[in-house]
């Protein structure tokens, strides 16, 4: 937490607002998504500021959580190469600078909500808990990504080419329709379900038991997955970075 908040404020250095504007940036970027496309869905305006502010934020953090993982030993090489430890540190280092941005964005993402949203109490409260399963599906994945992109490259540049493209296939600023293509393609897409972690609860205040066992699934094959990897090439990653 020390090494994360310490690189925050070093990334913000100078700066009169500092860790704010990552609120602000958030707000901003949202509204302009909730103007654009809010005018020409046909769904309540209320549910859809709810709907694209709470799957936007869950997927600032996936993304982040994804695309971060694929350097997270890259960009440790001096610390690597300099201090004897573990490699977790710079897993969880990485993890709570997301998660500090994620509290700003967080805020801002509320605030919105309960003036211009549709939302539930007692359902909010309830996806917030879906932030912690974000980050024991988080884990694994650093270590994953972390390792495989210090062995190849191009692999860093394939994850995010990927992610631009998955960004359109979530439903973020969409919403699936029942019996269409827009349905099969959520339902065939695993960030659908984490989306529905945080979304379901907050905008209908239900608890969403199919999301629920998708990440139960996922989650145990990445840190199975993991565990194999990083047992075998933990004393190699050093070489490759």
């Amino acid at each position: 937490m020390a090494l994360a908040v310490e690189q925050l404020r070093a990334n913000y250095q100078h700066s009169m607002l500092g860790l704010i504007w990552i609120g602000i940036g958030f707000s901003c970027f949202a509204g302009v998504k909730i103007v654009i496309f809010g005018s020409i869905s046909d769904q309540n305006a209320a549910f859809f500021t709810s709907w694209l502010l709470s799957g936007f934020l869950a997927w600032m953090l996936i993304s982040s959580f994804i695309t971060k993982a694929c350097n997270v030993f890259i960009s440790s090489k001096s610390w690597i190469n300099g201090v004897q430890m573990p490699f977790s540190v710079f897993v969880f280092k990485s993890i709570w600078e997301e998660m500090i941005k994620t509290v700003f964005n967080l805020i801002a993402a509320i605030a919105i909500i309960i003036i211009f949203g549709h939302f539930s109490w007692i359902g909010m409260t309830f996806a917030l808990f879906a932030i912690p399963l974000f980050v024991l599906t988080a884990i694994p994945l650093f270590i994953i990504l972390g390792i495989l992109c210090a062995y190849n490259r191009d692999l860093l540049q394939l994850v995010q080419t990927f992610m631009r493209i998955l960004f359109f296939a979530t439903p973020i600023i969409w919403i699936p329709r029942p019996d269409t293509v827009t349905q099969l393609v959520a339902d065939a897409n695993p960030l659908s379900y984490f989306l529905m972690l945080f979304r379901e609860p907050l905008t209908e205040g239900t608890l969403p038991i199919k999301a629920v066992l998708v990440w139960a699934v996922i989650t145990v094959f990445l840190w199975v997955v993991a565990a194999l990897i990083f047992k075998n090439q933990r004393n190699t990653i050093i070489y490759w970075i």
